[in-house]
């Protein structure tokens, strides 16, 4: 019974303390979400500068240049 009543008085505790300070929550939360979106948007440019360098590189190998052509004979 003794830990019942310890997990309710926690529980009140922690929910009355989050309501005392909303405004810190809130401004954690946007700060969480905005860094998630400056990584995301961060890793989609990197993957898509390697994709077109991978592209760039596979039709560099496969059509060389004349100068190159002409060197290679």
């Amino acid at each position: 019974m003794k830990d019942r009543a310890k997990r309710g008085a926690f529980t009140v505790t922690v929910t009355n303390e989050r309501s005392l300070n909303l405004e810190v929550f809130q401004d954690v939360e946007d700060s969480v979400f905005e860094l998630y979106s400056a990584v995301r948007n961060g890793y989609l440019q990197r993957r898509h500068r390697s994709i077109e360098e991978a592209i760039e590189s596979h039709h560099a190998e496969w059509h060389p240049s004349p100068l190159e052509w002409m060197a290679a004979r």
